[in-house]
């Protein structure tokens, strides 16, 4: 697995993300006033960072696949 520490990375941060997408729901909820659009208009970066991630992580991980059935054969 060549790209075993990039993919490890990838999965933390992927975690990470989830996290800070949970805080940015809970500072949704928290704000008031024209904050809120701005809350919001992180939130939704902090989403498309996390598809970001999770698209990066699945390619790595068909990468991986694709290597081990190479080289088995």
């Amino acid at each position: 697995m060549s790209n075993a520490l990039a993919l490890a990375a990838l999965e933390q941060c992927r975690m990470n993300l989830r996290a800070a997408r949970i805080d940015m729901q809970t500072a949704t909820h928290r704000v008031t006033g024209h904050r809120t659009a701005r809350v919001n208009e992180l939130a939704e970066k902090v989403v498309d960072a996390l598809c970001f991630a999770e698209r990066l992580v699945f390619l790595l991980q068909a990468d991986d696949r694709y290597e081990q059935q190479r080289d088995a054969e």
